[in-house]
């Protein structure tokens, strides 16, 4: 720590700011080239069959059309198949626009109409979605996984000679686009965050400093390729020499114990609300998966209450909580390779990376300790949120560190916590109020499967916080009073601005994004029409 600035205290990395993409992937892939590098069923692909796969990917792209810069949505679950397709869409000197295959058309033709998307290439089976917005979007090219009419079936790539493959050229890597991945949009719009080649390979390397990822181990790719998490650790077990086993953290908790114990699974990444709802599923099922020892969580962070549920389920060598954002293509901060962290920290600031945490009003930085919004600088980091100039510029402060929109501290050995959104905040009686410790003393009650607190408009107290709360199955006390004691429990133990001075609303779930993170947009509307508070701007009561 230095001027209020925080070090990382691992070994810097030379990250090659003279590699594109694919001269960085070939490099490492050749290393484990006959090893077995993706299980998908029965299909078993080697190390060389992916690189050839990639380079066939994107000579067949090149073949129809494409030309360097131009963007590709890809909306494909995961797949050998889709590993190739989305890595080969680089490799051709262009970009991939990341569209998780759980969007609906509104979403996707929002994504594809802001990308400024020249192809897509999807799974068979969404053919029928693109149709129906064909008239909406001027798309130079459709690729399907499967045959689908009015689409260029990928099939008739593996025709391609790959020994007469050339990589497109990329002498600009720190500007030139490889991935676009969307924000969550759980305070606005989604942007799309602009990451290059250069910030790309370096969350790679920093996954590798980290060792995520060991020959040794066989990965379970749960998370989704097309979430910057999957992504980029798809990539990363293919260049350091990981077995990936494809699955999905949709498939059914039966699914996952039999292709863990078939593959002998050592790693998994995850969600924290699936890897919870998996956890829960597991342990009633009194199940143990001896081979899994190593979990890391990407999306969100890893509550205590998560963690010793881990713990207990699972018989773990490393847990793993790690701090990313669309806007990182990576981790920024993690928690130390071999350990099993028991506490909400995210850990240390990455290799060749540096974070500052500044008040929230006078922008100064602040010691130790003490709450504000955390601000990162590093090679990770994106460019730009593509096509948002003003919203670019106000990202970052005058020394080019990225302000995160997150409230968090670290402690004197340099770990991070991140408590909250700054623009979940909650101004009560002229005083902030952080949801999350609101929102653990709610969960500490017997009653409570989730709890969200969020700051509805009122003249008397500014913003009044108001409990959305999820009731455990079956419930033993009636809604009204599971209310009192909340609110009486909160009473009891937090001074008054941080009271429910907006009720408890009672729902049958929390509103979230497919990463885990919760909508609070959605739920300060609905707690809007049914508190029955008087709003000040003369809404409704």
């Amino acid at each position: 720590m230095e001027e209020g600035v925080v070090y990382s205290p691992y070994p810097d990395i030379d990250y090659p700011d003279n590699l594109s993409f694919y001269h960085y992937t070939k490099r490492w892939m050749l290393r484990h080239s006959d090893g077995i590098a993706i299980i998908d069923g029965e299909r078993r692909v080697t190390f060389d069959a992916a690189l050839k796969g990639i380079q066939r990917y994107a000579d067949g792209y090149r073949s129809q059309g494409l030309k360097t810069g131009d963007r590709v949505c890809v909306h494909l679950s995961n797949s050998a198949e889709a590993m190739m397709a989305c890595y080969g869409v680089i490799a051709a000197g262009g970009a991939v626009v990341l569209a998780k295959p759980t969007l609906t058309r509104g979403e996707l033709l929002y994504i594809l109409r802001t990308s400024r998307a020249s192809f897509i290439v999807l799974d068979a089976i969404h053919a029928e979605k693109v149709r129906s917005i064909s008239d909406e979007v001027s798309l130079k090219g459709k690729f399907s996984l499967g045959p689908a009419d009015g689409f260029f079936p990928v099939a008739n790539f593996q025709s391609v000679e790959t020994s007469l493959f050339k990589p497109c050229a990329i002498s600009e890597t720190k500007s030139a686009t490889a991935v676009l991945t969307y924000t969550s949009g759980t305070t606005g719009l989604p942007k799309a965050t602009d990451i290059s080649h250069y910030a790309l390979i370096s969350a790679m390397e920093v996954m590798r400093c980290l060792k995520l990822f060991e020959d040794k181990d066989v990965l379970l790719a749960w998370n989704p390729i097309t979430h910057i998490s999957g992504f980029v650790f798809y990539i990363s077990s293919l260049c350091y020499g990981t077995l990936s086993v494809v699955g999905s953290n949709r498939m059914p908790v039966e699914g996952f114990i039999s292709t863990v114990n078939a593959h002998k699974v050592t790693s998994m990444c995850a969600f924290p609300t699936a890897f919870q709802k998996l956890l829960v599923q597991l342990e009633s099922l009194q199940v143990k998966l001896p081979s899994l020892k190593k979990v890391f969580i990407a999306g969100a962070v890893a509550t205590e209450a998560l963690i010793r549920k881990a713990l207990k389920v699972f018989e773990l060598d490393s847990f793993q909580n790690g701090y990313g954002m669309s806007e990182a293509g990576g981790f920024l901060a993690m928690t130390p390779p071999g350990q099993l962290t028991r506490e909400a920290t995210v850990g240390f600031v990455a290799p060749s990376c540096k974070c500052k945490v500044i008040d929230v009003v006078t922008g100064r930085a602040v010691p130790a300790g003490t709450d504000g919004e955390i601000l990162f600088q590093g090679p990770p980091l994106f460019t730009r949120y593509d096509g948002e100039p003003q919203a670019t510029s106000s990202a970052f402060d005058k020394d080019s560190f990225f302000r995160t929109g997150d409230l968090g501290s670290y402690d004197s050995e340099g770990r991070f916590y991140v408590k909250d959104r700054i623009k979940d905040m909650i101004k009560c009686l002229d005083n902030q109020i952080a949801p999350a410790e609101v929102e653990n003393l709610l969960l500490s009650h017997a009653e409570v499967a989730e709890a969200v607190v969020v700051g509805v408009p009122h003249e008397d107290y500014g913003e009044a916080p108001t409990a959305m709360v999820v009731l455990k199955e079956p419930r033993h006390s009636s809604p009204d009073q599971v209310a009192e004691e909340l609110k009486e429990l909160v009473q009891s133990q937090l001074t008054e601005y941080k009271h429910l001075h907006g009720g408890v609303i009672f729902i049958e779930a929390i509103p979230k994004t497919d990463s885990g993170k919760c909508l609070r947009r959605e739920l300060r509307q609905r707690a809007l029409k049914v508190s029955g508070l008087c709003v000040a701007d003369g809404g409704p009561y």
